[in-house]
């Protein structure tokens, strides 16, 4: 595929991100208000209209294969980093490496786990990642130099306090804190015991209480979301594509 054709993409990819599924220009991401993201209502058309951009049509469709040309064939600058999820994607940029994904449903990672070891760790893993970036952006805001420094930082400091940070700064209410704290004693659970008989989910056997712990769970996952829907807006999308434009320009 030639430079020309991955720039192309790579366009594409952004104004599907940015215009249909993450509407920098809409009145939601102007509102700073938790929630999902809405993309296909007129207002959010007709404000990147007005303000300039081109919108892309309900019918446009970035396939997995467009975003595996653009992204595993462009080089992409290692000290860019940038982690962005909607309901419809996600996108994570670090040290050069970019992991991405086109999610079938809402609550995708949630209602289609089954109640096993990899599964479990694989979804908290992922709600470690957010809740570190959300630290990231309210610390040192986005891409910042001191990064690498905040993330081996982090480390050394437990789940749960990182929790209570994010409470105590108002981005997670009290509720999701403390679902996320019982929640916990599954992951520490399917780390640490021999088998799935061993781990307990609100003292019951995690076998006989999956469903609730998966309801529990995608209610965690649409609050994680939520918040984070407001804090990557932090974001420059547009000064981040252009930088990946031109670094394969050269």
């Amino acid at each position: 595929m030639g430079i020309a054709r991955q720039i192309r993409l790579l366009r594409n990819v952004y104004q599907y991100y940015v215009e249909k599924v993450y509407c920098i220009n809409g009145p939601v991401a102007q509102s700073g208000k938790r929630g999902w993201l809405r993309m296909h209502s007129p207002n959010c058309r007709r404000n990147q209209q007005v303000a300039g951009s081109n919108p892309v049509g309900p019918d446009m469709e970035i396939t997995e294969k467009e975003l595996q040309d653009t992204f595993s064939k462009l080089r992409i600058p290692k000290d860019i980093r940038l982690f962005m999820i909607t309901k419809n994607m996600y996108v994570r940029i670090y040290k050069g490496k970019v992991n991405w994904r086109l999610l079938e449903e809402e609550f995708e990672f949630v209602r289609k786990m089954k109640c096993e070891r990899g599964e479990i760790l694989d979804l908290f893993s992922k709600m470690e990642v957010m809740v570190n970036e959300l630290i990231q952006l309210n610390l040192l805001g986005a891409n910042a130099k001191e990064a690498e420094k905040l993330d081996d930082l982090l480390a050394y400091v437990d789940f749960f306090s990182r929790l209570r940070i994010l409470g105590k700064w108002g981005i997670l209410d009290n509720k999701t804190v403390e679902m996320l704290n019982q929640a916990k004693q599954v992951r520490n659970g399917f780390a640490h015991a021999w088998g799935v008989e061993e781990v307990l989910y609100k003292e019951k056997p995690i076998g006989q209480n999956f469903e609730v712990f998966k309801k529990d769970m995608e209610q965690i996952w649409k609050e994680l979301v939520g918040a984070y829907s407001v804090e990557q807006k932090r974001y420059d999308i547009p000064g981040i594509f252009q930088r990946i434009r031109e670094y394969n320009e050269k």
